[in-house]
């Protein structure tokens, strides 16, 4: 996400003030991760990247998960710029959730169902899933 908030298109918007507020990137941070899980294309690539530890993210893999960036950042800097009034006010963690979980079923994330990461089934449950027909 750093990397496509330092484009010029981004680091000439309000988006590296707004990405810089914790909450935002935590939000932001979920729906990568569940986004990344639940793309049925990207299996391969997480059984590729879902052993080792590595120090530093895979070129490949950082371009994979690059275009989900790309689809979220605009989005909410645009939502939260006219929401805090172009930023001279604060949004409440209740709108945000709100937005998010909007936003999520925008983009065909499921947060209550199928693969979650850090979870018992994690990986295994979109496998699941897939040989059960859904």
């Amino acid at each position: 996400m750093n990397t496509y908030l330092e484009t010029p298109s981004q680091i000439n918007s309000t988006a590296p003030v707004i990405f810089k507020k914790a909450i935002v990137r935590h939000h932001v941070y979920r729906l990568a991760l569940f986004d990344f899980y639940q793309d049925e294309s990207r299996e391969s690539i997480r059984e590729e990247f879902s052993g080792p530890l590595m120090k530093i993210a895979s070129p490949r893999l950082v371009d994979e998960v690059e275009g989900f960036y790309q689809r979220v950042v605009t989005k909410t800097r645009n939502w939260y710029t006219s929401e805090s009034k172009n930023l001279s006010i604060e949004i409440s963690k209740k709108k945000m959730d709100v937005c998010f979980e909007k936003l999520a079923m925008d983009l065909g994330i499921d947060l209550t169902e199928g693969a979650r990461p850090f979870t018992p089934f994690g990986l295994d449950a979109g496998a699941k899933a897939k040989k059960a027909g859904k």
